[in-house]
């Protein structure tokens, strides 16, 4: 049977294997910030280990081909990796700012934060809507507070929490292209395999993303909220 031109030869794509170490060193690693030089005018790659930017590199190795419009790419993530690492790729790839990145997650980290700020910092994401769960809100307070901190106080962007188990990303870029990852994968890493489906389909995008808009507004995390509990 011939395959169509826009398919993707699953049995090319490298099995995603990492060094690991022990649990605490790799929470260590997870939530550190440092110093790495990436790639000329790969800004947004700046502050990661070299641990993490092998992640991002092995993530753009799963997005040789980005789907057109109206169409689906569909992947198994085997082993240490984080859906944070595939948006780097993408926007990499994909070699257009992002108006608006909006990201529906029961999970992230301090390290995911960082990374999120420095995209900011670099303009390669304008806006950023982040929506986390209420489980995180109550179970990981330290880390929710470092959110609203760079996120919120320092950049003006939305950080919301609520009853949500959804793993969602919606992406405009500013070409006219707009994305939408859904999948089982949170934002932070996680050692176990994920499934993600990427699609490039606008209609699918204005529905999750008005959902999305709708529930950050409604849940947004303010000034006169509760601390987070730690």
């Amino acid at each position: 049977m011939t395959r169509p031109p826009f398919a993707v030869d699953f049995k090319s794509i490298p099995r995603l294997s990492f060094n690991l170490s022990t649990r605490k060193q790799e929470e260590e690693d997870d939530e550190r910030g440092d110093v790495a030089t990436g790639k000329p005018g790969q800004t947004f790659l700046s502050h990661v280990t070299a641990r993490r930017l092998a992640a991002v590199k092995r993530a753009g190795e799963v997005l040789t081909v980005l789907p057109g419009e109206g169409e689906s790419l569909h992947c198994i993530l085997l082993g240490y990796f984080d859906l944070l690492n595939v948006v780097l790729a993408l926007l990499d790839r994909a070699g257009s700012p992002c108006s608006v990145l909006r990201i529906a997650t029961l999970s992230f980290s301090k390290r995911n934060v960082a990374e999120l700020a420095g995209l900011l910092d670099a303009g390669a994401v304008k806006t950023l809507d982040l929506l986390t769960s209420h489980f995180q809100k109550e179970h990981d307070g330290e880390i929710l507070a470092v959110a609203l901190e760079e996120l919120s106080a320092k950049r003006g962007q939305r950080v919301a929490a609520a009853r949500s188990h959804c793993k969602l990303i919606c992406i405009a870029l500013e070409d006219g292209r707009r994305y939408t990852i859904e999948g089982s994968a949170n934002l932070r890493t996680s050692r176990n395999q994920e499934q993600f489906a990427l699609s490039r389909d606008a209609a699918l995008w204005g529905f999750y993303d008005a959902w999305l808009a709708s529930m950050v507004k409604d849940h947004e995390i303010g000034r006169r909220d509760d601390p987070p509990t730690s």
